[in-house]
């Protein structure tokens, strides 16, 4: 069976969430109070440093996390972190109930060579057992899940150059999960839906009666807004994203540049519900959440939601959470619904909902 690295846990655990335009990571720790936040860091990365979720320029990548790791003061520690959903293939199976354990593992690797579109000793592979299937009789369904060996190894050899231990290699849309499993109890008839938009991917993620019952990635996010900001200020891209979210850049890009983007990101969103309710039709009223850095832009709660025609909540689920550091409290104060797929990494043991 090939080495499985999508269900294995450890704790403590370094959220690290490594995106396109910056690395965020978050240490947790589990307490008689609720969580608690060890240490936080941020460090951005050149332009084209990812493509695709992709990593280009490793250099840059591993300067990252040697800064995070001195920000955080750790020396070793175990590491959870997420590639895309678009790099993982995943397909449920219905196979025979009461197989013995050898079995199981003959079949499973008999059903994933015939669907995947490469050999397998190029892949790591992960199953999960769903319980009994409802629609084929005298079977289970087994959730498969298959990444690329190579897309995955490039992340861990740059952890273990820094001495972190890639102990969890999870998908972006389950810490998201983890997080709005546990942060939003929600209402039986009421669906809650989360916007997780960051530079260059949006993630709609909805649940009903706390169970996952849509998720998309779509090609989306604020890397348009920050060329356009770099195009008409004459602007270098890491002073760009600083000012956007410092709050420091002149007034006029609100009046000019601002409210194209809120319209294309209105119309974005609206796509994605489209989809969402053709695919999940039911008479349940709708919450809708708003997280990363797009939380971070001015009004963005009213302006999408005047668009949209309808309430936006900002989701940041880090704003009650205790810090024993005061750099990383101030950090959070700041980029809060930044972290909350790091978040979603390093909780992933430490919560009750945990799937």
């Amino acid at each position: 069976m090939q080495h499985s690295w999508f269900s294995q846990k450890k704790r403590p655990l370094l959220g690290i969430d490594i995106g396109s335009s910056s690395v965020k990571a978050l240490l947790l720790q589990s307490s008689n109070d609720g969580l608690c936040v060890l240490g936080a860091a941020i460090e951005a990365l050149p332009d084209q440093a990812l493509h695709n979720r992709v990593v280009k320029n490793f250099d840059a990548l591993a300067f990252a996390l040697k800064k995070i790791k001195r920000q955080i003061k750790t020396h070793h520690c175990d590491v959870a972190l997420a590639i895309a959903g678009s790099h993982v293939i995943s397909k449920k199976v219905q196979i025979a109930a009461q197989l013995s354990e050898d079995e199981l593992e003959e079949l499973i690797l008999l059903e994933v060579d015939s669907f995947l579109p490469f050999p397998l000793e190029d892949i790591y592979l992960d199953f999960e057992h769903l319980g009994i299937s409802k629609t084929h009789q005298g079977k289970d369904d087994v959730l498969l899940t298959a990444a690329h060996r190579e897309l995955v190894d490039a992340r861990c050899t740059l952890l273990r150059e820094e001495k972190l231990e890639p102990t969890v290699i999870d998908v972006e849309y389950n810490a998201l999960v983890n997080v709005m499993q546990s942060e939003l109890t929600g209402c039986a008839d009421t669906v809650d839906i989360v916007f997780h938009i960051g530079h260059e991917m949006m993630h709609i993620c909805a649940l009903h009666n706390n169970k996952l019952v849509y998720h998309k990635e779509h090609q989306f996010g604020l890397n348009g807004l920050v060329s356009d900001i770099m195009a008409s200020y004459q602007l270098d891209r890491d002073s760009t994203v600083n000012s956007l979210f410092e709050g420091s850049l002149e007034p006029t890009w609100q009046d000019s540049i601002y409210p194209i983007f809120v319209a294309h990101c209105a119309q974005q969103c609206q796509r994605a519900l489209q989809l969402f309710q053709h695919s999940f039709s039911s008479g349940n009223s709708q919450c809708i959440w708003l997280s990363g850095g797009i939380s971070q832009l001015p009004d963005i709660q009213k302006l999408l939601g005047n668009e949209l025609t309808q309430q936006i909540n900002i989701f940041n689920p880090l704003a009650k959470l205790r810090c024993k550091d005061e750099a990383a409290s101030e950090l959070l104060a700041r980029h809060g619904s930044q972290f909350t797929l790091a978040y979603g990494l390093s909780s992933g043991s430490l919560l009750s909902c945990h799937r």
